[in-house]
């Protein structure tokens, strides 16, 4: 049986999550045409030839979009939306509600925690004022926290000399990642005073457990090289990341030559 604590944290994500979409829809009515308002929001749009011939759209029905096509069209008319941190909810809440989630009670404070981001910029996108209530300012402090260790986190980390760029690019799309077994992204060294890729170790700040550095790589490379891979996949071509011929991580970066984790390098460039 779940604590009386996590359960009021799941209860908390199904709850603000039906909210932001509100406030999503709310934002999307601000780009529609005055007298048609809930052209943008509605799940079914008919085409309607006015006797002049001039084509319109008409919303049918009552039933209005869901977060998928909440998220094209925000990206329609606000391309500079940071989407993602409503994508990463979805997705908690869909496993919340369908699969008895075994996130760990951190992660579903920190994904809701880090959507205030999304909240805070459409509020201010729609001119309202963020002074909603002490609730409301409790949750923008958290907020502020989270953000504020995940940069320390990316700052410590960029004092790492990787040996892939690839690996040191990713790091700036760090809340994107669960790295750590409980599902936190907020990975620093263990040892401050080491910066050479091969002698750091590397913990979680959230529950203090160390991180394997190859499982880092291979996790941050997933995220750079994933989508060319599955595209190599689907049309034979060349893949972004392999596993090393040396010490089989998932971390062969091709257009570097080398592997990310271990640094070893084929002499021999032909394909067998």
């Amino acid at each position: 049986m779940a604590s009386p604590i996590r359960a009021r944290k799941v209860a908390a994500i199904r709850n603000f999550y039906a909210g932001i979409l509100l406030l999503c829809k709310h934002h999307l009515t601000r780009h529609a045409p005055p007298d048609n308002p809930r052209l943008l929001i509605s799940s079914e749009i008919h085409f309607k030839k006015a006797e002049t011939g001039k084509i319109t759209l008409v919303p049918i029905g009552t039933r209005t979009i869901g977060t998928q096509h909440i998220m094209q069209r925000l990206k329609t008319f606000e391309p500079n939306l940071d989407t993602t941190l409503l994508k990463n909810m979805q997705t908690l809440r869909n496993d919340i509600e369908h699969y008895f989630t075994s996130a760990p009670t951190a992660k579903l404070q920190e994904v809701f925690a880090d959507v205030q981001v999304l909240v805070s910029d459409l509020l201010a996108r729609s001119n309202r004022t963020h002074d909603l209530g002490p609730g409301w300012a409790k949750l923008i402090e958290e907020s502020d926290t989270y953000i504020a260790r995940r940069r320390h986190c990316q700052r410590d980390l960029l004092k790492i000399k990787w040996r892939s760029a690839d690996v040191r690019e990713a790091i700036s799309d760090l809340r994107y990642f669960e790295i750590c077994e409980c599902g936190s992204c907020h990975i620093v060294r263990t040892y401050q005073s080491i910066v050479i890729q091969d002698d750091i170790s590397l913990r979680c700040v959230a529950c203090d457990s160390d991180v394997s550095i190859r499982s880092f790589i291979e996790t941050l490379l997933d995220w750079i090289h994933g989508a060319d891979n599955w595209e190599a996949a689907m049309a034979g071509g060349p893949y972004a990341v392999y596993a090393c011929p040396q010490c089989q991580a998932g971390a062969y970066v091709l257009n570097e030559d080398q592997c990310a984790y271990c640094g070893y390098a084929e002499k021999d460039e032909t394909c067998e």
